[in-house]
């Protein structure tokens, strides 16, 4: 299957309109976050293996958030040369198939759309709930999920199907599928995959009827022997029921008798009780008038008391208010000597400000005079600067690959002329005589009488011509290659209007000496202004009016004001002598001054003490008098009925012998409790109770006679021999099909252990592929093993024998194994028909140095099949030529 394009509406994120276009080979898919990349490859599985009427949590979560749209998709897609495009709609439900044949042709609709679509590319619909991978055909295997890069599940048939088409090999004809299949739905009546028990099967429900039937047996059995020991009990409770009523009878005789005594008992408590209320009323008269006797007692002595503390507190009053009136003198005479000090602090904070602004003008003046004389020196480096530029600009010479690529030419030429010379044809004349000589067709004066030809001499003589010509055609090798280099030489000098090499050379060097010129002025440059030239004319346009306004700021009357024009270091050192002298001065006044208001403070603190005592003595002899008020009319509520002190005590000894009278009486009576009260009612009490508890027994006793003779009939009842008997039938229907079982379950493993073992031809292929791109990108480290469901399974480490585990090796190796198996299994599926490889955010845990041989074999893989890569970090990706590169905020 290969991806042309994919359109979502009122998907999701995506509410508007949009469609991706997927090229043949390898393409990116890239954005951020939440940018709508994992929803992308999701619509994929879902319009391709969900029913178009699914209700599911998945098709659910795909509506627009706060929305009732209904979410739509269009898949466009080749498989095995033809053209499809299928279009669902979920929620209001609506499924489309069409093929393309010069324009599009609806070939199903509906549930027949849905079936057909994963007809064509492999797969089956679930059936019920969201798609699973189970259900993606060769898709379980070559399409990786956001987060799970394992197959974690068994291998469909799909997928071995497909294998075993496109390698040739044989697992299985049609007819063993049928009776695999039928095998393993046997084998699926009475086993899980795992082999145990399957609940709900024919099995279990027989096993557990036989153990239902077996335990009835075993409670039969056990009623049995209860029915005898109930008939015992019965007899029992007939004994014991007699003799409960007889021992009922006595108790409620003796019941009877006591009756009498009880009301004399009551009697006697009755008397006794008034008898006590009596008692506790004078108790309470005579506590009543003690305490009020003693209350007027305590009353007085608090009086007299509190009259006495008055007399105190205004004694301290008065001494306290001559001591304030004295404080408030000694407060103003401290006022008067601060508002003398703050005077003398004024006048010289003024003169110490006049000071320290001349201090700060004078040595503005001087970083002035730096900043200025800074200010030339950058003119003159901006100066020498521009010259040197400027003629630098002005000479043209070659750069030094230039000129060693010039003298490395006119050696050439060199050493071509000389071995030229060496072949040529030299020519020696002597005597005189006259005539012409041409050299390779070039006329040569006749004076000198040594000449060299390199190909063709020609002599002119008054009697007649020679000609001379060489046959060497190393000569016109030789001779070509020298015009080539003295033409190469002549472009190459033209720009700089020299050939020698010497004043190319010497034009070099006056460039790079000027160049470094320019480097030294620059860091001159650098070092000497920290800011640009022009934020150092603002600074010294900046410093001159500060200095200005600085020298307008000190008063003319002031002494500071005329050393604006005088030497400024002597002037610096003067003022500072000058502020620090007033700054000690300052100081002293300060610590006069935080002696003086340690002293007011010392001072308004005695005052408020002061006036708190006063306050307080005020609020002492206030609350007295208030107190002597209350407990004047305390005494007066207590006497207003006339009766004084000694009449109350006259009642009280009256109530006291009274009281005493009475009070022996009482003590008879409650000597008497025990004997004529409680004893009788203790004895009542314990019959009635016994009555009640035989009565009771006497209920409970009749009650589990009922229910014993309940539980008999129903004994009586059970049928052991219909038990046994069934309990036979069962055991031999189970022993029938425990052996079916066990057959089905052995044709099971056979059929199996025969796949499994034929499957290894479909691996070898994988294997080999998924070895080499391991090598290519791990090195030769690990070996790779599979296990007998055509996954990889284990790894043997180099150099030793023993294999490991996949899951021990760290998750970024095993991310990027089976990101490699699924490319090498997309390859060997693509030999038939072109695969879709969909890689969801692979490779995060890869560090660079294999992520770029990952990046190889993921551009090599491309060229057998179509890869869709979906990524955040594209930027992994960017040495991907041939890659389609889809970005998903442009959508």
């Amino acid at each position: 299957m290969i991806l042309e394009s994919i359109s979502l509406e009122n998907w999701k994120k995506f509410r508007n309109p949009v469609e991706i276009q997927f090229k043949d080979g390898l393409n990116v898919v890239y954005g951020p976050n939440e940018s709508g990349k994992t929803t992308l490859m999701d619509s994929l599985r879902t319009t391709l293996f969900s029913k178009h009427s699914s209700k599911a949590k998945n098709i659910k979560s795909i509506v627009p958030w706060s929305s009732q749209l209904a979410p739509q998709a269009r898949i466009t897609f080749r498989n095995n040369g033809d053209r499809y495009r299928i279009t669902k709609t979920f929620i209001q439900p609506k499924s489309i198939l069409e093929k393309w044949n010069n324009n599009w042709e609806k070939i199903s609709e509906g549930d027949l759309a849905d079936k057909a679509v994963t007809k064509i590319v492999g797969g089956e619909l679930p059936r019920t709930g969201d798609t699973k991978s189970q259900n993606w055909g060769i898709g379980q295997c070559l399409w990786m999920v956001q987060g799970e890069p394992i197959i974690s599940d068994e291998l469909n048939d799909e997928t071995f199907t497909s294998l075993q088409s496109m390698i040739g090999a044989s697992i299985e004809s049609e007819e063993e599928k049928k009776i695999y299949q039928s095998i393993k739905d046997r084998f699926s009546e009475f086993y899980t995959k795992t082999k145990k028990q399957k609940k709900g099967s024919k099995l279990v429900e027989l096993n557990t009827e036989i153990e239902d039937i077996n335990e009835n047996i075993r409670q039969s059995k056990e009623k049995l022997i209860e029915k005898d020991d109930l008939m015992r009990k019965l007899e029992d409770n007939e004994f014991l029921t007699g003799k409960k009523k007889l021992s009922l009878n006595e108790a409620k005789d003796h019941l009877s008798n006591l009756q009498k005594i009880i009301e004399e008992a009551q009697n006697h408590k009755i008397e006794r009780e008034n008898l006590q209320r009596e008692v506790e009323n004078l108790n309470t008269r005579y506590i009543s008038i003690k305490g009020k006797i003693d209350e007027i007692t305590q009353i007085t002595d608090q009086i007299n008391k509190v009259n006495l503390e008055n007399d105190s507190l205004t004694e301290d009053k008065k001494l306290q208010e001559s001591n304030l009136r004295k404080v408030e003198g000694e407060i103003e005479g401290v006022k008067e000597e601060i508002k003398h000090l703050k005077c003398s602090m004024e006048d010289l904070s003024q003169e110490k400000t006049a000071a320290s602004i001349a201090h700060t003008t004078v040595m503005r003046e001087i970083q002035l005079e730096d900043k200025r004389s800074r200010l030339q020196d950058l003119r003159s480096l901006n100066q020498e600067l521009e010259s040197k530029e400027d003629a630098h600009r002005s000479i043209k010479a070659p750069s030094r690959s230039q000129l060693n690529e010039i003298e490395t030419l006119i050696n050439c030429i060199r050493d071509t002329r000389t071995k030229l010379d060496a072949i040529g044809l030299n020519i020696r004349a002597s005597g005189e005589f006259k005539g012409s000589i041409y050299l390779d067709g070039e006329r040569s004066e006749l004076e000198n009488n040594n000449w060299t030809a390199h190909q063709s001499v020609k002599i002119e003589l008054d009697q007649g011509t020679i000609d001379i010509k060489s046959g060497n055609e190393n000569v016109k090798l030789l001779k070509s290659e020298l015009e080539k280099m003295e033409t190469e030489l002549t472009r190459l000098t033209a720009p700089y209007g020299e050939k020698e090499l010497e004043p190319l050379r010497e034009l070099l060097n006056t460039k790079n000496s000027l160049e470094k010129g320019i480097e030294r002025i620059n860091a001159d440059l650098t070092k000497k202004s920290e800011v640009g030239m022009d934020s150092l004319i603002g600074e010294v346009a900046e410093l001159e009016g500060k200095i200005e306004r600085n020298w307008a700021m000190i008063p003319d009357d002031s002494p500071f004001k005329n050393c604006k024009d005088r030497d400024k270091n002597s002037v610096v050192e003067i003022l500072s002598g000058k502020i620090h002298e007033i700054e000690e001065n300052e100081r002293n006044l300060k610590n006069n001054e935080s002696k003086l208001d340690a002293n007011m403070q010392a001072l308004q603190d005695q005052h408020v003490n002061i006036d708190k005592c006063i306050s307080r003595d005020e609020t002492g002899i206030k609350s007295n008098d208030q107190f002597i008020e209350r407990s004047n009319e305390r005494l007066r509520n207590l006497q207003k009925d006339g009766i004084t002190v000694e009449a109350m005590e006259v009642e009280q000894n009256q109530i006291s012998l009274e009281l005493e009278k009475k009070g022996r009486v009482l003590k008879m009576y409650q000597d008497e409790v025990l004997e004529k009260e409680e004893g009788p009612i203790k004895d009542y009490d314990t019959y009635e109770t016994q009555v009640k508890r035989l009565t009771e027994d006497l209920r409970e006793m009749e009650l589990s006679h009922v229910r014993m003779e309940t539980d008999l009939k129903n004994i009586r009842g059970l049928d052991l021999n219909t038990l046994e008997e069934s309990l036979k039938y069962k055991e031999k229907t189970m022993k029938d099909l425990k052996r079916d079982a066990d057959a089905v379950e052995l044709l099971y493993d056979l059929t199996r252990h025969y796949k499994e073992n034929t499957i290894v031809s479909l691996t070898d292929p994988i294997k080999r592929i998924v070895t080499d791109d391991l090598t290519k990108l791990l090195g030769p480290r690990y070996s790779l093993e599979f296990d007998n469901k055509m996954k990889p399974c284990s790894v043997t480490p180099e150099g030793r024998d023993d294999e490991a585990l996949l899951d021990s090796l760290s998750f970024g190796t095993q991310e990027q194994v089976w990101c490699i198996f699924r490319l090498a299994l997309g390859r060997l599926l693509s030999k038939e028909d072109k695969q879709l490889v969909v890689l969801d955010d692979p490779l995060v845990n890869t560090d660079p140095l294999r992520m770029h041989h990952a990046l190889e074999i993921l551009s090599e893989s491309a060229r057998d099949l179509q890869v869709v890569v979906v990524t955040c970090d594209v930027d992994k990706y960017n040495s991907l030529k041939d890659a389609a590169f889809i970005s998903m905020e442009n959508l």
